[in-house]
């Protein structure tokens, strides 16, 4: 008999027939439907009737239940309150989609591509292609046999893809964009690319970022002593986020000791 304190979770099957949730429309698409809300509500909030009416759907439409979850899988809205009282709002990173007009934006490109790779199952085969799709056949069989998609599924589900990774500029560049730097320093445009820029007549060497593995983020900021870095994956559950952040905890406690045992060397009343 079990007990009733065994919280072993239990995977779930699949029900049979059924894909893995995706994108119903492409990115290309929702950026459309993102748009089209946009101009009727600008960034307020509405019912999400009002929404689908937007778009020329009913209610119980079930091609506007798919263009709401598109969107949200996008990261392109999320939504507020629950049951009847229900709005949806657009993100942050629609508005920066499709409020910037400069020509050539590489924080649009950046945008668009975070956008692409906000599903979960996008984000997972783009890391585990490399960032270089395979044939079709390939990924069809990819998708059949270890993702257990039905063969209209998959076959959906390619068109989907390879239409949204296109539209973000992800495949023909097979690489992510890294977004425009601080307007500020441009003045110092040459100087930071010699690899670091002159701030009251001293040399203030600027991080410099590493090469990012498909599907990670990474940030960077400088010491006296040197760069620190850290990279982490695009999609983290919360509990992979606890244990990150008590490694940090526990590395924080480590570099306290080692300042401890370094205090008497550096005091030069000390020697």
């Amino acid at each position: 008999m079990a007990s009733p304190f065994d919280r072993t979770e239990q995977p779930q099957k699949k029900k049979k027939g059924r894909s893995p949730n995706f994108p119903a429309i492409d990115l290309q698409v929702a950026i459309e439907r993102a748009q089209g809300l946009y101009d009727k509500e600008n960034r307020h909030g509405a019912a999400v009737q009002t929404v689908l009416s937007h778009w020329g759907y009913s209610l119980k439409s079930s091609g506007g239940a798919q263009a709401l979850a598109a969107l949200k899988s996008f990261g392109l809205t999320f939504e507020e309150g629950m049951g009847s009282s229900r709005r949806i709002r657009l993100s942050d990173l629609a508005i920066k989609i499709l409020l910037d007009k400069r020509e050539g934006s590489k924080d649009r490109a950046a945008a668009l591509q975070e956008a692409a790779l906000a599903p979960k199952i996008h984000s997972e085969l783009w890391e585990e292609f490399g960032g270089q799709l395979p044939s079709d056949e390939n990924l069809r069989y990819t998708l059949l046999v270890d993702r257990l998609f039905t063969v209209n599924g998959a076959d959906d589900f390619i068109r989907e893809f390879q239409s949204t990774l296109s539209f973000s500029g992800l495949l023909s560049s097979g690489s992510i964009s890294e977004p425009d730097g601080d307007e500020s320093t441009t003045d110092n445009e040459q100087e930071q690319k010699d690899g670091g820029a002159r701030t009251g007549g001293l040399q203030v060497q600027l991080p410099v970022r590493q090469e990012v593995k498909p599907g990670m983020k990474q940030d960077v900021f400088t010491l006296p002593e040197g760069d620190v870095m850290i990279q982490w994956p695009g999609q983290l559950s919360q509990r992979s986020f606890d244990r990150a952040k008590a490694w940090l905890d526990l590395m924080a406690m480590k570099l306290e000791d080692a300042i401890e045992e370094t205090k008497g060397t550096d005091d030069p009343e000390a020697a």
